[in-house]
């Protein structure tokens, strides 16, 4: 989950940059749902390994892709944020300090 702050800088930063036609990405960490079930336990004096495994639901996933195999060749990064790119925008990011995903 993205703090007010962090949503604030991506949109500044993002307008600043912005040339038309990216999508910009704020790098974040990652989250174990089962992490997090126990710290709502814990948080709630329950017992952390009291957690019911229902299994999931239709159109529910175990890990989400923000960005797609395809999009990674398109994408630049720096140490806060990935932009996929039209592909006519690369050279002018890659000469700002962003650098190529893969």
């Amino acid at each position: 989950m993205m703090k007010m702050e962090e949503a604030t800088n991506l949109i500044l930063n993002t307008a600043e940059l912005s040339l038309g036609g990216e999508i910009f990405i704020l790098k974040m960490p990652t989250f174990n749902i089962l992490n997090i079930a126990k710290n709502i336990n814990k948080k709630y004096n329950r017992d952390e390994n009291n957690i019911i495994f229902t299994g999931l639901k239709k159109g529910e996933k175990l890990h989400e892709e923000l960005i797609t195999k395809e999009e990674l060749r398109l994408a630049v990064e720096n140490e806060k944020i990935i932009i996929i790119l039209p592909q006519e925008l690369i050279p002018h990011y890659e000469s700002i300090g962003f650098k190529k995903v893969i």
